[in-house]
């Protein structure tokens, strides 16, 4: 079994075999109102905003626990999908929706919202995604895999398709 786009923990490389080439990063970031002017470089920043800092989130997903552990901001994290934070967002019930990039920066392209919403330049957390195998993987398909994205790598292809959205 072959698994794209994972990110390494200590559970998954005991039961996992992973290639050393991301395959790209992953950036957590927050999206505002297009015409909200504010320029947010950390948490404390948010945290002094108090009530006027609400962070929306998708429930369940690493955002949201990645927002709980940092401790003391006002979270509303009822939206069950991204769109549904952006739909709230675009209802003034939060400020900021926090969630990666990618899935941020595709909403925003294919629900039209450019002239809506902005994510704002500041990376909150960042982390790389890789290809990964089932431990009972055959080493001969793990050795074409190898090869096949060293050879997008080296040929600059992984990267094309990495920056393929523009940030």
């Amino acid at each position: 079994m072959c698994f794209f786009g994972l990110k390494k923990n200590k559970s998954r490389l005991k039961n996992m075999k992973f290639l050393d080439i991301p395959l790209y990063q992953v950036e957590y970031v927050v999206a505002v109102r297009k015409h909200d002017n504010i320029n947010i470089t950390s948490f404390d920043g948010i945290r002094a905003l108090d009530k006027n800092g609400v962070i929306l989130t998708v429930s369940g997903t690493a955002a949201n626990k990645f927002l709980k552990r940092q401790g003391n901001l006002i979270i509303d994290d009822g939206a069950a999908t991204p769109s549904i934070a952006i739909k709230k967002l675009l209802a003034h019930r939060g400020r900021f929706i926090f969630y990666h990039n990618l899935g941020l920066f595709n909403l925003i392209e294919h629900q039209n919202l450019n002239d809506k919403i902005k994510i704002l330049p500041k990376v909150f957390l960042n982390y790389q995604h890789f290809v990964a195998f089932a431990k009972n993987t055959s080493p001969a398909l793990i050795e074409k895999t190898k090869i096949a994205l060293t050879k997008l790598n080296n040929d600059g292809i992984l990267k094309k398709i990495q920056f393929k959205n523009p940030h």
